[in-house]
């Protein structure tokens, strides 16, 4: 089966390719090179990865050597670093952007992270570090409006004085939310601090920059209940993460059961060696009551609106 008119390939793949059997790239080319002219590179390397995700692409590594150039100017203008590096970057980001789909860098044919193996910090921490800020995140603090101004400043002003807040950014769809997640995030990270992006959905988590789901990132079970507790001492590099976040960004939280929310209460007063809520962390919560309520399975409208997050204990 390998071999075709005297040629033998190295992989089934290969061969089926040859053989015609597997459907072309032609339209996911198409897709690209429109989405590259109309497109911001972070845009770009989002899309890119719902493509692996979604499409599953017959020649990975060949998409990869045309547009990679496309996803990594913004990198290019914030920084003078070599191209070598700006590719790594790059990994690193498709890397966090494939997990929260639950999917690994290994599984598609791209090249290898180089890990900075001379650094002491964990790969964690050292993926945090790297985040990109863009620089339409960091212009955009500029932009904001009144209540979202408002917002920027009450957060900014209880980091700066290093209070124990849990805020909660309401709004509608398309009020402006994640504009103003990203702007405190591009903020944030620019003065070196450590800010884990997160979100309920993946969709939405690949929304912000260095966003994971929150049950992916905070290890939270399945089936979250009052009784679930993280034992974070078999995840070391995970709980020295937390201890140097500053803040917590959870946007769509009104999805999540009330459980997930108590259960990182708990694991981060665990972490933290403290009882104040979220082990005194400032957390950023945000979404919409008037969408998605936590899905309850078989559930009146009673028991979901008891696992909401208006319920919880903190």
């Amino acid at each position: 089966m390998l071999t075709i008119n005297g040629v033998t390939y190295a992989t089934f793949k290969e061969a089926a390719q040859r053989r015609g059997l597997l459907q072309e790239d032609d339209y996911v080319h198409q897709c690209l090179h429109e989405a590259r002219s109309i497109r911001m590179p972070a845009s770009l390397r989002r899309l890119f990865v719902s493509i692996l995700v979604f499409c599953q692409p017959v020649g990975v590594r060949h998409l990869w050597d045309e547009f990679y150039p496309y996803m990594v100017e913004d990198y290019a203008i914030s920084s003078s670093t070599d191209t070598s590096v700006h590719i790594n970057k790059l990994l690193l980001e498709i890397r966090r952007l494939l997990h929260c789909y639950r999917r690994q860098l290994s599984e598609f044919e791209l090249p290898p992270i180089s890990e900075d193996s001379d650094s002491p910090l964990p790969r964690m921490i050292q993926d945090e570090l790297s985040v990109h800020i863009p620089i339409e995140d960091l212009q955009s603090i500029d932009k904001l409006n009144d209540n979202q101004k408002c917002a920027f400043d009450a957060i900014k002003g209880a980091i700066s004085r290093n209070q124990s807040v849990i805020f909660f950014i309401d709004g509608p769809g398309g009020s402006g939310k994640t504009f103003l997640y990203c702007a405190i995030l591009a903020y944030l990270r620019a003065n070196n601090h450590i800010v884990i992006a997160t979100a309920t959905s993946a969709i939405a988590a690949t929304l912000l920059p260095g966003g994971r789901t929150a049950h992916s990132r905070f290890k939270i079970p399945p089936k979250p209940t009052t009784n679930s507790f993280c034992k974070i001492d078999k995840q070391p590099d995970l709980a020295e993460l937390i201890r140097r976040a500053i803040a917590i960004i959870w946007d769509e939280a009104p999805m999540a059961n009330r459980y997930a929310f108590e259960f990182v209460d708990k694991t981060f007063q665990d972490i933290m060696k403290n009882n104040l809520s979220f082990g005194g962390k400032i957390m950023i919560l945000g979404g919409d009551f008037r969408q998605i309520l936590p899905v309850v399975k078989g559930g009146s409208l009673s028991e979901q609106i008891a696992s909401s997050l208006s319920k919880s204990t903190f």
